[in-house]
């Protein structure tokens, strides 16, 4: 008699491998490694103290690491609920975390400043109450991009010396945009400009032009490929050319498709601005998001009408745009309708 033996096969970690792009997937696959006993001891072995800043921004795939590797690990965490900008992690899951597991130390002392007025404004946008101006922190309308485009030149010219200004905006609209063009063409009745502001992509805006600049078909050898790679004239064409190197030497591959290089492309950007260290020009324009982590003498805010968000959302903003001056912040609001709602009133 003959007897079917069906083996079922063990489910394992990597029956599904996730992508480079699916990144919450990798860090479930990561959390899910990290609840192997020996393989917390193993990297508590080589990281026996790990320190983790903005846990606030954590979402519960990236929380689910923090959580393994706290059982092995001494952990040194960071964090400041009321900076999370993301609707989706509210309420926050390291805060939950952290007042049900933990015993957090509150850091009363700001190191950024000691402006008063800059202070003044910070601590009250928290309370949810209007903030004070004063010399160093102000609130202007500036209806139109021409009057903003004069402040903004002005402060630069009277505060800019020796100085980092940074023009922040909590989203890029034509306002926003053409009172940066307005600074960076025209001079003031006062004297001063015009101003080479320098604008701060987002990796996917950098991401697309770089694409739609590859000129390469679906599949190319790899010397067609360095070609392409070279039109390219970006910082990330010596990432690009050592990719091709180890595809070929190391792999034995010849020929390489677009898709591959345009994932080696997105790659290298999101390694540069990960690990690269911040430069912070004279002069630069980005939106809010992008100025977390970084600080800067003075702080030109654009607040056109085009703000998401309830006032919650609205305040987060305004507090993240002013504590990343350490000297001086201006508010050049679309209109006094603005300065007379939520989060100035």
């Amino acid at each position: 008699m003959e007897v079917d033996v069906a083996l079922a096969k063990p489910r394992s970690i990597t029956d599904h491998l996730p992508g480079h792009r699916e990144f919450d997937a990798v860090c479930s696959v990561t959390a899910n490694l990290l609840d192997v006993p020996d393989v917390r001891a193993w990297v508590a072995k080589s990281f026996p103290i790990v320190l983790v800043d903005e846990a606030q921004d954590l979402t519960r795939e990236r929380l689910s690491i923090v959580k393994s590797l706290a059982k092995n690990s001494i952990l040194l965490v960071a964090a400041d609920e009321f900076q999370c900008l993301q609707n989706a992690l509210r309420p926050n899951p390291f805060s939950e975390w952290s007042v049900a597991e933990l015993n957090p130390q509150r850091l009363e002392r700001v190191w950024r400043t000691d402006v008063a007025d800059l202070l003044g404004a910070a601590a009250t946008i928290r309370d949810g109450r209007p903030p004070p101006t004063g010399r160093d922190f102000q609130t202007i309308a500036a209806p139109n991009a021409n009057l903003a485009g004069t402040y903004l030149a002005n402060q630069i010219g009277w505060r800019g010396r020796n100085n980092s200004i940074a023009v922040l905006a909590p989203t890029i609209t034509r306002y926003v945009s053409d009172t940066v063009n307005w600074a960076q063409a025209n001079r003031t009745r006062q004297g001063n400009g015009p101003y080479a502001i320098s604008w701060e992509r987002t990796e996917q805006a950098e991401f697309t032009d770089l694409c739609a600049r590859l000129n390469m078909p679906a599949r190319a050898t790899n010397a067609e490929a360095l070609v392409a790679i070279g039109e390219l004239g970006t910082r990330v064409a010596s990432d690009l050319r050592s990719w091709l190197w180890k595809q070929r030497n190391v792999l034995g591959i010849t020929k390489v498709s677009r898709t591959d290089v345009e994932l080696a492309i997105e790659a290298s950007l999101a390694n540069r601005r990960r690990f690269a260290r911040a430069s912070n020009p004279k002069l630069s324009a980005m939106t809010i998001h992008a100025a977390k982590n970084r600080e800067f003498d003075g702080v030109v805010l654009l607040w056109p009408f085009q703000v998401g968000g309830d006032a919650d959302q609205k305040r987060r903003l305004l507090y993240n745009a002013i504590t990343r001056a350490r000297k001086w912040c201006i508010v050049l609001a679309q209109g006094q309708a603005i300065l007379n709602a939520p989060p100035f009133a």
